[in-house]
């Protein structure tokens, strides 16, 4: 860490002292692993007048400050990806959740949480552990026909054709189509995630590791079937113990484009 940090740092023109040394300004510590082992050089060079640019041109765009865990009302346990439950099934457990129970909503960092409570019966019954099955939901603004992959702890594979993700043990959603349209919501009942069935140390991301505790996968399906332009979302999973829940967080964003 003491190659990233001064004793002071240079904004506007101006020079300021650091108040908390070892403290990163402008994002996370953990940010700081994206960075290369080799100290940059300063003043930056300009550059050059005559470098060709080229303004790139994405179909697809997750807003990563949407993307987001949902708790959800029953808790189906059918393993770590967890299968969608039958009609029935689900207006039987409605009636019974009506009768049986309470539920409070609240909202952690952008994550909907539900906390069900017993109601009515013995007053000294300890209520059940709350259910850590979780929805995920976010925005997304597409210019062409698009499909969304959610994957879990997977590899990636760059190709000149496009970007494939290998899950683990089939850890995958389902593929779902979406029309060309802005500000469409990615909201998907029959598609549910448990992260309390995998082990703790793999929710997070470490470079060294070279795997994705979760990635969002959007490819364009209109255009060349030789390069499919796609936008992946790379996220990782915060565990609180002290309420039992789990949230969703966007970690970065990869682009790619012919």
């Amino acid at each position: 860490m003491g190659n990233f940090f001064g004793t002071h740092f240079i904004m506007g023109g101006e020079r300021f002292d650091t108040p908390q040394p070892e403290s990163y300004l402008f994002g996370e510590n953990a940010d700081l692993n994206f960075l290369g082992n080799r100290p940059t050089a300063f003043p930056y060079p300009p550059p050059q007048a005559n470098e060709p640019t080229k303004t790139l041109k994405s179909l697809v765009n997750i807003r990563k400050e949407s993307v987001r865990f949902v708790k959800t009302m029953n808790d189906k346990k059918l393993g770590g990806v967890l299968e969608k439950p039958k009609m029935k099934e689900i207006d039987r457990d409605l009636d019974l959740d009506k009768e049986k129970s309470n539920v409070t909503i609240e909202d952690v960092d952008g994550n909907v949480l539900c906390s069900m409570g017993l109601g009515g019966g013995d007053a000294d019954m300890t209520p059940p552990p709350p259910p850590c099955s979780y929805n995920i939901e976010f925005t997304f603004d597409s210019d062409a026909k698009c499909a969304i992959t959610i994957y879990y702890f997977c590899s990636e594979d760059v190709s000149p054709s496009g970007v494939t993700l290998v899950p683990r043990e089939g850890l995958t959603s389902e593929t779902y189509h979406y029309e060309k349209g802005i500000n469409q919501c990615f909201s998907q009942p029959s598609h549910v995630f448990n992260p309390q069935q995998m082990p703790e140390d793999e929710l997070g991301y470490s470079p060294g590791r070279e795997q994705y505790p979760v990635a969002i996968h959007c490819v364009v399906e209109e255009g060349s079937d030789e390069c499919r332009q796609s936008h992946t979302t790379i996220c990782v999973i915060d565990h609180h113990p002290e309420n039992g829940s789990y949230v969703l967080r966007a970690l970065k964003q990869k682009i790619f484009v012919d």
